[in-house]
């Protein structure tokens, strides 16, 4: 159960679960990411929650007297909804319709089509290989679409 949606009183600083119970604030921390950039996550925590009919999807831990705790970055909620407030706006609209043409078709066909979901290696190596996979997925796709075309698939409209 994701906790972006969950309501945050900023004057007592907690949020509340969909249950509507309360998570109280109860420390700060510094994280550093792997690229270098640090960040601030507030810590917020809720003691009891027996009798909660979300119990389950809620929590992780299979011990019923474990704490709730959720971690929130106000910096990244910054950014996230300022985000937000770009794409619904007429040109962050105009972008989106754009991605679903211009890449989502093309990591779509690579996934469903070409079972091709996940790397086995990382670092550089990824580079190197999707840089591979791209220049031969490039040359083939007009010919797979031409043949499925052909074959009368309905999705193409034939």
């Amino acid at each position: 159960m994701g906790v972006a949606n969950w309501a945050h009183d900023e004057e007592s600083d907690e949020h509340a679960c969909p249950e509507g119970r309360t998570l109280a604030f109860c420390g700060e921390s510094r994280r550093v990411s792997d690229l270098g950039y640090e960040s601030a996550v507030r810590t917020y925590e809720r003691e009891d929650c027996s009798g909660c009919s979300r119990r389950a999807r809620c929590s992780k831990s299979a011990d019923p007297d474990f704490p709730k705790r959720i971690q929130a970055s106000p910096a990244l909620n910054a950014f996230k909804s300022r985000a937000g407030e770009m794409l619904r706006t007429e040109a962050g609209s105009a972008l989106r319709k754009r991605r679903s043409v211009d890449v989502e078709t093309v990591f779509g066909d690579v996934k469903r089509n070409l079972g091709f979901t996940r790397f086995t290696i990382r670092g550089v190596s990824v580079n190197i290989v999707f840089t591979i996979f791209a220049n031969v997925f490039s040359p083939i796709a007009p010919t797979r679409f031409r043949r499925i075309r052909q074959r009368g698939c309905a999705a193409f409209g034939a």
